[in-house]
C-alpha cells in the first residue's frame, strides 16, 4: 500500500503592502501552483521561516542590503523588484532568480514571469532529489556486502536485531527504526488453525539518529489491523506513508505516535513500515522506518530542517 502526496506546493512570500493592491493579481491557475504568504519586514520573514519551508521571497531592491546583511539562506530563490533607487547590485548571488522593473510588476507579463521562476525552483528541486538518489543507491551498493557479513557473524539474538535496525537505517537514510516481533502471550495456548490467537507484540528496537530515546526492555503492544505496524504484519504487505499527520480517516489503520513526537520535540513524516517472513512465510514481525533523509548524516534538529531534508521512501528502499 502507497500513501503518497503529490509534488508539494511552492511557498512564495511577498511584501504584505502588495496583498491588497488593486493592481496585484494572481492568476487563478498560478495560486493553484503555489502558496502565498505576506511579510512586513526583514525580522519578520525569518519568524515565519522557522515553521514554514520558503521556496521564493519577493524582496525590494531597496531592502536587498538588510536582506544580504542578514540572510542565513532562508529560501531557495530571491526575487528582486527593481525600483531603480538601490546603488547595491550583487556580482554573484546563488539565491536570486531575478530582477523584475517595479514599473512592470503589475502588468499582464506578471503571472507568466513568476510561473518561470517557479519552474527554475521545481528543477532545482528535482536535480537535487535525483542526485541524491543516486548517490544513495550507489553508497548502498557498496554497503550491501559488509552489511551480509557483519549480521551472518553476530550470534547474540539482541544485538543482531539492533544491527538490522541501524544497517535498514544506513541504507535507506532513514533517521529513526523500530523493530517489532511477533510473540506467543505467556500461558497462553495456541488454537489449532488459529495462527493470531495468542499472539503478542514486543518492540526488540526503537532507534533514533537526532533524538535519544529510552526504550522499554519488553515494551507490548497489541497486535491489530488499527495500527500500521499490525496491519502490515497480520495483512502481510509494505505500507509506504508521505506524512502521517495527513493520513486520511477513510484508512483502516491510524498512526498512534503524536505523543512520541511531542514527549522528544520531534516531527515524523515519511514512514516505511514492511513485514518480516520466516522460512513458513508466516509473518513474525515488521520494520518500521521514519523520516528518510535526502544526506544520512543530517540532524534532525527543528521543524524546519524536518520539512527541508526529510522526503519519501521509495520502492529501492523496500527492496534493500
Amino acid at each position: 500500500m502507497v500513501l503518497i502526496e503529490k509534488f508539494p506546493k511552492l511557498h512564495l512570500l511577498f511584501p504584505s503592502y502588495l496583498k491588497n493592491h488593486p493592481k496585484f493579481n494572481i492568476s487563478l491557475d498560478l495560486k493553484e501552483q503555489v502558496i502565498i504568504s505576506y511579510y512586513k519586514s526583514i525580522s519578520e520573514i525569518k519568524e515565519i521561516c522557522k515553521n514554514k519551508k520558503i521556496d521564493i521571497i519577493i524582496l525590494e531592491d531597496t531592502t536587498y542590503s538588510e536582506w544580504y546583511a542578514n540572510n542565513t539562506n532562508l529560501a531557495i530563490g530571491v526575487i528582486i523588484l527593481d525600483s531603480g533607487k538601490s546603488e547595491l547590485f550583487p556580482e554573484k548571488d546563488t539565491e536570486i532568480l531575478g530582477w523584475i522593473p517595479f514599473n512592470n510588476f503589475f502588468n499582464q507579463n506578471l503571472n507568466s514571469t513568476l510561473v518561470k521562476y517557479i519552474a527554475n525552483i521545481k528543477l532545482r528541486r528535482e536535480n537535487e532529489l535525483l542526485k541524491s538518489r543516486v548517490f544513495r543507491q550507489e553508497s548502498s551498493f557498496s554497503e550491501l556486502h559488509d552489511i551480509g557479513i557483519a549480521l551472518s557473524e553476530e550470534k547474540n539474538i539482541n544485538n543482531l536485531l539492533e544491527k538490522i535496525i541501524s544497517k535498514s537505517m544506513q541504507l535507506t537514510y532513514a533517521d529513526g527504526g523500530s523493530l517489532y516481533l511477533v510473540e506467543s502471550i505467556p500461558n497462553s495456548p495456541e488454537i489449532r488453525g488459529e495462527y493470531w490467537a495468542n499472539k503478542q507484540v514486543i518492540i526488540k528496537v526503537i532507534k533514533n539518529y537526532s533524538r535519544k530515546m529510552n526504550q522499554d526492555s519488553k515494551s507490548i503492544v497489541d497486535l491489530t489491523l488499527d495500527s500500521i505496524y499490525g496491519n502490515v504484519i497480520l495483512n502481510g504487505k509494505p505500507i509506504f506513508i508521505d506524512n502521517v499527520y495527513k493520513l486520511s480517516e477513510e484508512n483502516d489503520f491510524h498512526w498512534h505516535g503524536r505523543e512520541i513526537d511531542e514527549k522528544y520535540n520531534y516531527r515524523t513524516k515519511s514512514m516505511l513500515t514492511v513485514p518480516i517472513f520466516n522460512k513458513k512465510k508466516l509473518a513474525i514481525g515488521a520494520i518500521q522506518l521514519v523520516n528518510c533523509k535526502k544526506h544520512f548524516d543530517t540532524i534532525l534538529g527543528d521543524y524546519k530542517s524536518i520539512i527541508n531534508e526529510v522526503i519519501t521512501f521509495e520502492e529501492h528502499d523496500l527492496k534493500f
